[in-house]
């Protein structure tokens, strides 16, 4: 469906255009679609995981979270920073797939703007 604006609705399912459904039933968008959920599926499961070891760890190896590596350092503190740099990876990494992506996205986007007459 078009907007007056001329943009086209996405989010729009009971209007919804042959061309649209003939785009998401398409080889491209089935492989941006398994691309998308392998990685978010494979990345949510491990940043999951890290956060659970996380707080096992500091729930029943409080000993093992309180040990000094000198100074002021310890165990504890450097397993908590690590979450920080976790989730700075996983930007970039997201950042990366959709770099990756970007080439069978805008396949798609050029269907998508000539059915709707662009």
């Amino acid at each position: 469906m078009t907007h007056p604006s001329g943009q086209v609705d996405h989010h729009d399912p009971a209007g919804t255009s042959d061309h649209v459904r003939d785009v998401h039933a398409s080889p491209e968008f089935t492989e941006l679609r398994r691309r998308s959920r392998t990685f978010t599926f494979a990345v949510g499961a491990f940043v999951l995981a890290w956060f659970l070891l996380l707080l096992w760890a500091v729930g029943f190896q409080p000993d093992l979270m309180a040990t000094d590596l000198g100074g002021h350092i310890t165990v504890g503190l450097l397993f908590a920073w690590s979450q920080v740099i976790t989730t700075l990876a996983v930007a970039a990494l997201f950042v990366r797939h959709t770099r990756t992506n970007r080439a069978l996205v805008e396949t798609l986007r050029a269907r998508l703007d000539e059915g709707a007459g662009r």
